[in-house]
């Protein structure tokens, strides 16, 4: 890690930690509180099929470490923010690590139903996009399909509401900074067209927004949708006229000391792909869409039978399908573009922060082998 990233981190921890003596020295002045709080995971990756042997080899990497910080200015202000370091270190090539802001915004609580917060936020689409920390989902992966179709982590610049209606219903709206149409690509569909509040052009402007209805304190069922042109101030945008992209996206969770199932379907279209294919050069297809399931017992609960043990273990299973080209305007689209993936595997937690994975995972491409492999994980947040 260069000196810089160490200094960074050093001068940060400073003044939250002069903001932790200050809320002591305030007790009593009203609410001034620092907070800090951070997750991280390493995982260990083995492919046993469906490469060349070359690639048969093991690679252990420490994939993010995330330090997050906040600020209480009153009861009804407050900040958050993440600073995230992927792979350990930055250095040069393609290969690098990465030291990104993910989020950092700041809320303003005028009513239980309106709400409002601005800054780099999530874009509020999906379920894993929005609990992103190892501990949250099982499997040492994210699902494909939120890492591609809907990218997690998804993030941008901007402000918007956000709301309970009633102890039922929560709402998110935002509007952001849209896409960069010169980072869509068939393979990986919007993934690298996220701006990521990095001098984010707003030669377009993304809306989102998010409605989940809580079934019980156990379940949510939602959906969301996104919506952003695809004309950008760093090309010619007239020749870009009329392009834009929507996707519309539903979810079920529910998960109790025993259960947690969890859905997910999504899609997307690109209005005049063809466009931005003979502009760019590309083969951007002009829909794509993604689904999957997921299942998972605990079953250090199920044998205790009425007593609830601190340590957990899920056995899970999870089946996923998407495709990125899944249809096109201007081309044949690319089969090796749909994704179809197992995976079952095991998360122990032998206390609530703490995460053991592993898993075995089948990823298959039409007219290409079976890719298997052994994947193994470790989280934690606090």
């Amino acid at each position: 890690m260069s000196k810089s990233v160490i200094c960074t981190i050093i001068i940060i921890l400073a003044v939250f930690r002069a903001g932790f003596a200050q809320s002591e020295e305030e007790t009593g002045q009203g609410l001034h509180k620092a907070e800090i709080g951070g997750y991280g995971e390493m995982v260990y990756y083995h492919p046993t099929a469906g490469v060349p042997e070359s690639q048969k080899t093991g690679t252990l990497d420490f994939r993010r470490f995330v330090l997050e910080t906040g600020y209480r200015f009153s009861d009804d202000i407050s900040f958050h923010s993440e600073l995230e370091v992927e792979h350990t270190r930055v250095e040069p090539g393609e290969n690098s690590g990465e030291i990104s802001v993910e989020e950092a915004y700041i809320n303003f609580r005028l009513h239980p139903a309106l709400n409002i917060r601005t800054g780099i936020m999530l874009v509020p689409v999906g379920l894993t996009n929005l609990e992103n920390e190892p501990v949250d989902y099982p499997g040492v992966n994210r699902p494909p399909v939120e890492r591609y179709i809907i990218p997690s982590t998804w993030r941008e610049a901007g402000a918007g509401l956000f709301g309970e209606l009633n102890e039922k219903i929560s709402y998110q709206i935002a509007f952001m900074a849209g896409l960069d149409p010169s980072g869509l690509s068939g393979a990986l569909g919007i993934r690298e067209a996220r701006q990521e509040g990095f001098k984010s052009s707003m030669q377009n402007i993304s809306l989102a927004g998010r409605l989940d209805y809580h079934l019980t304190k156990n379940g949510l069922a939602g959906v969301s949708a996104f919506y952003s042109g695809l004309a950008n101030k760093k090309t010619d945008g007239q020749a870009l006229n009329g392009s834009a992209l929507g996707l519309y996206e539903a979810h079920l969770q529910w998960k109790t000391d025993l259960f947690q199932l969890k859905g997910l379907a999504v899609y997307s279209h690109i209005t005049q792909s063809d466009k931005i294919n003979r502009y760019y050069g590309k083969q951007v297809g002009s829909e794509q869409y993604g689904l999957y399931a997921l299942g998972a017992v605990n079953v250090l609960k199920w044998f205790a039978q009425k007593e609830k043990p601190e340590a957990e273990l899920w056995v899970f299973g999870r089946i996923s399908q998407l495709n990125t080209q899944a249809a096109a305007t201007d081309f044949p689209v690319d089969k090796s573009n749909q994704l179809t993936e197992l995976t079952l595997g095991l998360n122990y937690n032998p206390v609530e922060h703490v995460v053991i994975k592993a898993d075995y995972e089948w990823m298959h491409r039409p007219l290409q082998n079976t890719i298997q492999q052994v994947n193994i994980g470790l989280g934690f947040d606090f």
